[in-house]
């Protein structure tokens, strides 16, 4: 699967892929989603772009079929 993000550094889109392959959309894979979104927004200061780009990968990945995207 493409790396393709823009606040997410690869090692966190890996990390979060890897959790998913792991173990699919059961509560270890949102554990990491959330530690991720709260490590990138600190990293980043951009809450909303990490949360849409979190929201767009579990999309990807296959952990849910639709996410809301904050504006």
């Amino acid at each position: 699967m493409a790396y393709d993000a823009q606040y997410l550094t690869q090692e966190e889109w890996m990390n979060l892929h890897t959790a998913y392959l792991s173990h699919q959309a059961d509560s270890f894979f949102w554990d990491i989603y959330q530690a991720l979104m709260d490590e990138a927004t600190r990293r980043t200061g951009q809450g909303i772009h990490v949360a849409n780009e979190l929201a767009g990968a579990a999309m990807q990945f296959g952990a849910t079929r639709a996410a809301h995207f904050v504006k």
